[in-house]
């Protein structure tokens, strides 16, 4: 997977086999079959089973194939992790992760259940979502957050990030600055339908509440001056 340009990720549902087939056989550069925000919570046990099943079998030709895993604050990271390594993916995608002990605990799940599959040593690499909470920005943004081997990039998510931190442009920053300066994939923002609709109505709020602002600070000779 070093050194194959990777424009492109497409995200799909790990509880859906037909359309983790049709993103297998898509132009995207690399898919990623997601067992976290894609699937609902009664769903999760299922997802697990199905991605298993779907990628052991299928004919991936050298698409790199991902899998995301739960978070580490749903206490499901271990057991998502567990159920697939069998079908051998390149990468886990690690969400919300919030700092570089994250990183290195997953490596150290990696490196036990690679010797348990018989997968050759390190070849599981690391994807993480390094702008979901503010937190992370402050502690992946950081040159040391990328000194673990296995880390392969770091990817912006920003949906996750506007519920919490208003100024997404100093977050990438940080985020760009750490992977350029040690060599890792930058991957930039994910985005989905109800992403952008969020996106444009925090917009369209913030130009509202200026404009009020704004008129509420003028007296009526200003108005009528204008």
């Amino acid at each position: 997977m070093d050194g194959k340009a990777i424009r492109t990720l497409l995200f799909v549902p790990g509880d859906q086999e037909k359309i983790i087939h049709k993103a297998l056989g898509s132009a995207a550069d690399a898919v990623i079959v997601d067992l976290e925000d894609a699937v609902g919570l009664d769903r999760k046990s299922q997802a697990r089973t199905i991605t298993r099943e779907t990628l052991r079998t299928a004919n991936t030709g050298k698409k790199p194939v991902f899998v995301c895993l739960n978070a580490f604050d749903t206490g499901m990271t271990a057991t998502d992790l567990a159920a697939v390594m069998s079908a051998k993916p390149s990468g886990i995608v690690l969400p919300k992760c919030e700092s570089t002990a994250e990183i290195d605990r997953l490596a150290h799940y990696l490196d036990i259940l690679e010797i348990r599959e018989e997968i050759e040593p390190g070849r599981t690499r690391i994807l993480t979502v390094a702008t979901e909470t503010a937190k992370a920005t402050l502690s992946l943004g950081r040159p040391e957050a990328a000194t673990n081997d296995r880390l392969w990039g770091l990817l912006w998510g920003g949906e996750d990030l506007s519920a919490t931190v208003a100024r997404h442009c100093s977050c990438k920053c940080a985020t760009l600055k750490a992977g350029d300066g040690d060599g890792l994939q930058n991957v930039n923002l994910v985005h989905s339908f109800q992403g952008s609709i969020l996106f444009f109505g925090v917009v369209l709020s913030s130009l509202f509440l200026a404009l009020e602002r704004v008129s509420s600070s003028m007296s009526l000779s200003d108005i009528a001056a204008a």
